[in-house]
């Protein structure tokens, strides 16, 4: 066997713990609470004269309300599901203004895009008539410029050509 200190988990120094080093207790007294479900709970208290001994206290057992009366506990809350943001919404409107707030809104998007649309071609119209003028570009280069990838358009070169002699 190997040889070792007879006092073991302790320091040097180290003396019995007691009331000397804790303080004087305080008299206490349990209070018993049962739950729905039958469970029976005993947390205590200080008798200093300043606790207020509540009238429910949680079961750790099942987490249900518990109260002092044995026959008459108190019954559990009842949680309501989460709310997503829809649900707010539809109390607080019928479908029918539902849906005329839809159209409504989906009449006004429709209209901006329609004018950002327009704006965008004016915008496209008033440069190449600009480029056209400086340079003398044709309109239809420039519109070959613009078309999409799956139509055959100028390269570059070619449709600047009369540009870059200008300068």
């Amino acid at each position: 066997m190997a040889g070792g200190s007879a006092i073991r988990g302790s320091r040097v120094g180290a003396g019995p713990m007691g009331e000397a080093e804790r303080g004087e207790a305080i008299a206490r007294f349990r209070v018993s609470y049962w739950c729905l479900n039958g469970h029976e709970t005993k947390p205590s208290f200080a008798e200093d004269g300043t606790v207020v001994v509540p009238d429910e206290w949680d079961c750790p057992r099942c987490g249900f309300p518990a109260g002092r009366d044995k026959n008459n506990p108190p019954s559990p809350i009842k949680n309501e599901p989460y709310k997503t943001h829809l649900a707010y919404v539809k109390e607080r409107r019928t479908e029918a203004e539902a849906k005329k707030r839809f159209w409504k809104q989906r009449s006004k998007n429709f209209a901006e895009t329609t004018k950002t649309k327009e704006s965008e071609q004016q915008r496209v119209t008033q440069k190449s008539r600009l480029l056209c003028s400086l340079g003398g570009i044709e309109q239809s280069d420039i519109r070959a410029q613009r078309a999409p990838r799956y139509r055959r358009a100028l390269a570059p070169s070619q449709a600047f050509q009369n540009h870059n002699s200008c300068l």
